[in-house]
Order: structure tokens, then sequence, then C-alpha cells
């Protein structure tokens, strides 16, 4: 690491998050949502069913990922010594 990028009051290891998603990021949820709805609107009742059924799996997946996610900042924080083990 250079001194440009060192700093001390962030472990090492951690990287900074950006405070909002990618551009790709946005584009592709934007776009499933559009799916989503055009689905909804332009078809008949077994299309609905099967739109449900993807925006409940979007939504488990969104929220598997935010909690493998703070696992994840969870243990960076331990083993940088931030915070006590909780076992």
């Amino acid at each position: 690491m250079t001194a440009l990028n060192h700093r001390p009051d962030r472990a090492s290891g951690m990287r900074r998050r950006e405070p909002w998603p990618s551009a790709p990021r946005l584009i592709l949820g934007a776009t499933f949502v559009a799916i989503l709805v055009g689905i909804v609107y332009a078809t008949d009742e077994s299309a609905h069913l099967v739109a449900s059924l993807a925006g409940f799996a979007t939504a488990i997946v969104l929220i598997a990922v935010a909690a493998i996610g703070w696992e994840r900042v969870v243990v960076t924080a331990e083993s940088a010594g931030l915070v006590e083990s909780s076992h």
C-alpha cells in the first residue's frame, strides 16, 4: 500500500463500499421489474402466477444476500479485532 491509500482508521483488508449500486446493477434490476410488471398487465392469469413466484423468489434471494453480506461484515470486523467474537 502506498501512503495515499493507507488509512489508519480502516481495518486491513476492508474496502470502501460505494453508497449506490453500480449502473449495470441498477439497469438489470429495473429491467427485471419492467418485465414482471409487463407480464402482469399484458397476459392472462397463469402469467400472473409466474410473475408472483418470480417476485417472491427475488425477495428471498435478496434477503439471503443481505444475510450473507452481514455475516461477512461481522467476520471481517472480528478478524480485524474491532469487535469481540460472539462464540
